[in-house]
């Protein structure tokens, strides 16, 4: 669990927050939405403008939120989607009364189930999907050996936009012993309470909760909890779950993990699978639901009704036929054909294109060949300078990639360029800029072969983007207008004058630039600097005090303290090597990145903003306190030394009460060991981390060397299991290089839970039932053979990539099930004779 010096503050400033209203109130708390204005609350970051809901409890009430406050270590150490997350406690004062503070997740969109209840009666598809979540959420908790005791509509939290829920309100829940024997407390939601704990009969146990699930549901479908089910019109399917859930015995009531496998929820999932697994057959499905296609081998003519009329990306990387009018779906949006070199006629491109891109074009545009709903065209090779009558098919294109002179250096008339281009990319253009060459429309200008002296006014003043690779020569006063905010010079390396670069500037890329700055030289609007070939002293006036992403990839001098402005929150030094003083990092700094650093680092010279640290070469042993408490991500690649944590025994003076924190901090999410290969002690991985990578690692692992927040994890061609290794079962993503000599066999100890599995030297023929049940994307070794044993593959697995010698015969091909939708099959030349 995170320590407790995280979770808990002693502090409370109302001075700190934004208080925006109260969402919340009961006979004991108050529960306000406040908003942090450093945006840490006990040592999470929430992200900009995210709110927080805040639990005040009098302090006369202390007693009863001790027991919530039990349950938040556990919670705020192993958190469920299906959960309010808890950020942690505090004490302080409030309304002059001393008070307790619980800091939750504000849950924009959602509001009380209790109120949604008249939206979904009878809608069995809403129902299933919020119940299927109350009983993830509980079968949780019962888990953990949590009972909520209080299941009912206005503790779940339910936003109908998504179907998400939240299970809220641990007030009066109750962690449990199996082995005790005590009587249950009457608390709880009468109409929701199960009759031992009305009777006070029998211990506390997890059936409490059923017997509340059964009442809730029965509230969402009949708007009342105590109502007969036997005398409703009530759905077979949930009459049921209510008629189970709610038997008089709790020994006889089904345990929520039961519950999930009961008939109504194996069905009605099902069927969304068996949808989508005919969706994937012919499509990818992007982030917006848009259906893709792309047929890499596809060079026939196109016929009516020879592609799906729902598809909105079209790509056919090989074909090269005429195109017949209405050949292509009217749905269809992007259309991509990379050799495609054959002329347009009227109406073969649908008007509901809007990105086309064709790279190999070179034919002449004839009218209305190119349809006026294009805003984004590719025309990487096109040659033939289109006629006044041709031209002005493109007066609607708004967004022009890659653009119509590639290979034209020569003089450029104003009519060339149509005057509604918003993108505009001259590939080999190199002559003197006229007023007139560039159209008054364009923010993004690109002229990657430029190298002419730029005169005043001849840049428009629209232009908001400027990318000049070829450029370097001097800078004059006022040659680059003052709308101009992204500038990119990458042969630049002359000396920049004091106000010549316009203060409108707020991201400058010089790529080859290595002069000294000096006071002015930038602009105070900068706020993104990339110098990566900057090699020079700085000191506090180098850089003005706006910016705030910083990075100098070959900068390798000594840094004085304040060197770097206090405002920069990004700072990557990627060749910097020199050790590291007081006030050299700014304390606003959250990313660190020294990819060359391999100095030692003393405790707390690092500031304690830092969330995300990269050190890929640092090899130095590691000091408490020496890595920041609040890094989330910790790259540490090269690290090989072994790591200790600190106990209560080993505090034996005063001088180390401070040292309570390990090598790792609580609050690491991805650690990267790639070089370490030391045994692991108990509790040195917090139990924060969610990815791990240990490629070097080859020691053997006890049931607590590694936490079970563990999700995904990387072991390299060392590790082998000995003895029966513990690895956690819920780790979903594994990855495991090892040189297999042979076979799994049935009850190995691959993660039980593992979706994504890479056994990249795996080529030994498979056996049925030993690769994990759920496993949906597979990755073999670069020299499988065994074919025909890939038909023991788990049912679940829909994605498989795998090496051979040479290509598969037609005969090999139909050894690969044919439920697998993608298969990626990679041709290894190398192991060739």
């Amino acid at each position: 669990m995170a320590k407790e010096k995280y979770l808990l503050h002693y502090n409370f400033n109302i001075k700190d927050w934004d208080f925006k209203g109260l969402i919340g109130k009961g006979g004991s708390c108050k529960v306000h939405r406040a908003f942090k204005k450093n945006r840490y609350v006990n040592g999470f970051e929430l992200q900009e403008e995210e709110d927080c809901a805040i639990k005040i409890i009098d302090e006369k009430n202390h007693k009863i939120a001790k027991k919530e406050i039990d349950l938040i270590r556990l919670l705020f150490s192993i958190p469920h989607e299906n959960i309010i997350k808890f950020y942690g406690y505090g004490y302080g004062k409030y309304d002059e009364n001393k008070s307790l503070f619980i800091y939750m997740e504000y849950m924009k969109d959602y509001d009380k189930l209790s109120k949604h209840i008249a939206n979904f009666k009878y809608i069995k598809k809403n129902i299933i999907i919020i119940i299927h979540q109350i009983l993830l959420a509980l079968d949780f908790l019962h888990t953990n050996n949590i009972v909520h005791r209080d299941i009912k509509c206005d503790n779940i939290l339910y936003n109908p936009k998504n179907n998400k829920i939240k299970l809220i309100d641990f007030g009066v829940s109750k962690l449990y012993d199996s082995n005790n024997r005590d009587t249950p407390t009457i608390v709880g939601t009468p109409s929701h309470m199960a009759p031992e704990t009305i009777l006070g009969k029998g211990p506390l146990n997890v059936k409490v909760d059923i017997y509340s699930f059964g009442c809730t549901l029965l509230e969402m479908i009949t708007g009342e909890a105590t109502s007969n089910s036997k005398s409703l019109k009530i759905d077979k399917d949930f009459e049921e779950i209510i008629n189970k859930c709610k038997r008089e015995l709790p020994d006889q009531r089904p345990s929520a993990k039961e519950l999930l496998d009961f008939p109504i929820f194996k069905t009605f999932y099902s069927k969304i699978s068996i949808l989508k697994k005919k969706e994937e057959n012919i499509q990818d499905v992007d982030e917006s639901k848009k259906i893709k296609i792309e047929i890499p081998d596809f060079n026939k003519s196109l016929k009516s009704l020879s592609m799906p009329s729902s598809v909105t990306s079209l790509s056919l990387p090989l074909f090269n036929e005429y195109i017949a009018p209405k050949t292509i779906p009217l749905s269809v949006t992007e259309l991509k054909l990379a050799s495609f070199n054959r002329p347009i006629v009227s109406g073969s491109i649908p008007t509901s294109v809007k990105n086309l891109v064709l790279p190999s074009f070179n034919q002449t545009i004839s009218h209305n060949s190119i349809p006026s709903s294009v805003t984004q065209l590719t025309l990487e090779v096109f040659l033939p300078v289109p006629s006044f009558k041709d031209l002005y098919v493109y007066f609607n294109v708004i967004y022009i990639m890659a653009v119509l002179l590639n290979s034209i250096n020569s003089s450029v008339t104003p009519i060339l360029i149509p005057s509604s281009v918003k993108s505009l990319t001259l590939n080999t253009f190199n002559r003197t800029l006229s007023r007139t060459l560039v159209p008054s429309s364009v923010t993004s200008l690109s002229l990657p072969s430029f190298d002419k002296n730029i005169k005043k006014n001849t840049i428009p003043s629209s232009v908001t983007s400027l990318s000049l690779d070829s450029f370097n020569k001097q800078i004059s006063q006022k040659s680059i207008p003052n709308s101009v905010t992204n500038l990119r010079l990458k042969s630049f390396d002359l000396q920049l004058e004091p106000h010549y670069i316009p203060s409108s500037i707020s991201s400058i890329t010089l790529d080859s630039f290595n002069k000294t700055i000096s006071h002015d030289s930038i602009p105070k609007s900068v706020k993104e600097l990339i110098f990566p070939n900057f090699n020079q002293a700085i000191s506090d006036t180098s850089f003005p005090s706006s910016i705030q992403i910083l990075s100098l990839s070959s900068f390798n001098h000594p840094i004085q303290p304040f060197s770097i402005p206090k405002s920069v929150t990004s700072l990557t030094l990627v060749s910097y090597n020199h050790p590291i003083i007081q006030n050299t990092i700014p304390k606003t700094v959250r990313l660190l990145s020294l990819k060359s650093y391999n100095q030692n680092i003393e405790p707390n010279v690092l500031p304690s903003s830092i969330t995300h640290l990269i050190l890929p070469t640092y090899n130095q042993p590691l000091q408490h306190n020496s890595i920041p408490p609040l890094v989330k991500k910790l790259i540490l690649s090269s690290y090989n030394h072994e790591l200790y944590s600190i106990t209560q025994n080993d505090i034996n003076c005063k001088e180390d009460a401070e040292m309570k924190s390990n090598f790792i901090p609580d609050f690491v999410e991805y650690l990267d060991l790639n070089s370490y290969n030391y045994p692991i002690p108990n509790s040195v991985i917090p139990d924060s981390v969610k990815e791990l990578f240990l490629k070097s690692f080859n020691h053997p692992l006890n049931d607590k060397s590694l936490p079970s927040s563990v999700s995904k994890m990387v072991l390299g061609e060392n590790f082998e299991y000995v003895n029966g290794d513990n690895l956690n079962a819920t780790i979903y993503d594994f990855t495991w290089s090892l040189n297999f000599t042979k076979t799994f066999k049935k009850n190995n100890y691959l993660p039980k839970e593992a979706t994504i599995l890479v056994l990249d030297n795996f080529n030994q023929k498979i056996i049925k039932d030993t690769f994990p049940k759920k496993v949906h994307t597979l990755t073999l070794g670069s020299n499988f053979k065994d074919f025909e044993t890939l038909k023991y593959l788990p049912e679940s697995v829909k994605n498989l990539t795998f090496g051979v010698e040479k290509a598969l015969s037609d005969e090999e091909k139909k050894n690969i099930p044919e439920r697998i939708l993608k298969t990626k099959i990679n041709i290894n030349n190398n192991l060739k004779k």
